[in-house]
């Protein structure tokens, strides 16, 4: 019986959210409180960091993004 098995999602799965490459969705965290025996508050703190954690993702890609440029605007 794996951690991945309790919360009911598979190991790669698990492990992208080990690595950050992905974030569990709130019914996930749900399960992986349950499983580990954390307390509500602990889902309510995770919850809040992945929100902020992706509006600062968000931020990053928008200030990053830049307007193609086209041959004209070499010229």
């Amino acid at each position: 019986d794996t951690l991945a098995t309790r919360i009911g999602v598979n190991k790669s799965t698990l492990s992208l959210w080990e690595t950050g490459q992905t974030v569990p969705r709130p019914h996930e965290l749900s399960a992986t409180a349950t499983a580990l025996y954390l307390p509500a508050a602990w889902v309510e703190a995770v919850s809040e960091h992945i929100g902020r954690r992706a509006m600062t993702s968000v931020a990053a890609a928008a200030s990053d993004a830049r307007p193609p440029v086209t041959g004209d605007l070499l010229r």
